[in-house]
């Protein structure tokens, strides 16, 4: 008896598979040459789909943070001073984000360095040098 290799699929590949056979009318045949996986394997996605449902949700979802009302704010900060051709960077974001948080009235708030790579990160902020 041949051993093949088994196809590990995420969580995203099998709400794909889900998708291919609810929405798109793929029939199991199809799914099995598109995916390039088992029988056994796609009867096991859809034993399992609710499992696998919220699964996905889980890890989609938009992920909060403690201190959205600074970042908000920040945010908006950022946007108004980029429009006006301000130079911005790492440490004069950090400062302003205290200042809002004092003002906020948040103690505990630190803009740490981390605190600042998961602000960029989440905006999109790259601080690039400009030479004229």
């Amino acid at each position: 008896m041949a051993m093949h290799k088994k196809n590990v699929l995420n969580v995203d590949t099998k709400m794909e598979i889900i998708k291919a056979k609810e929405k798109d009318n793929l029939s199991a045949k199809q799914i099995i040459e598109k995916f390039k996986i088992g029988k056994s394997q796609f009867y096991e996605i859809f034993q399992k789909n609710e499992i696998t449902m919220v699964e996905w949700k889980w890890l989609n979802q938009e992920m909060g943070t403690a201190n959205e009302e600074i970042n908000e704010i920040v945010w908006e900060w950022f946007l108004e001073a980029k429009s006006r051709n301000m130079p911005i960077s790492g440490p004069i974001l950090q400062d302003q984000a205290k200042d809002i948080a004092e003002k906020l009235g948040k103690t505990d708030f630190r803009a740490s360095n981390g605190w600042l790579k998961s602000f960029r990160k989440r905006h999109g902020v790259s601080f690039k040098a400009v030479y004229g």
